[in-house]
């Protein structure tokens, strides 16, 4: 790594402000009414949103060990289609049944 991309990357690293020019009037009075509701002001409210998003799952996190499996196991896009058909038909069935005995 050259002296200029590792300073860049210091610089980069070590940003503990975030400016984000050109919030449209109207969002800025609006995350300000949020932030409000929640107690806090826009900055701190804002931080937690970065916060809690930053701390979601991506669906494809949440799907990799299921899709890892499913993978290993050798099963066809058919068979697959068919195990979830049968698994909806198997809880349409228990809920009518559960309907019926109300």
């Amino acid at each position: 790594m050259t002296e200029r991309a590792a300073q860049r990357m210091a610089a980069i690293m070590s940003v503990d402000t975030l400016e984000i020019p050109d919030i449209p009037t109207e969002q800025m009075r609006r995350l300000s009414e949020k932030a409000r509701q929640a107690g806090s002001d826009p900055a701190s409210y804002v931080k937690s949103l970065i916060a809690r998003d930053l701390e979601k799952s991506s669906l494809n996190e949440i799907l990799a060990p299921f899709r890892q499996e499913v993978a290993a196991s050798g099963i066809t896009d058919g068979e697959l289609m068919s195990l979830f058909e049968e698994a909806r038909e198997d809880v349409r069935r228990e809920q009518e049944e559960n309907d019926e005995d109300v």
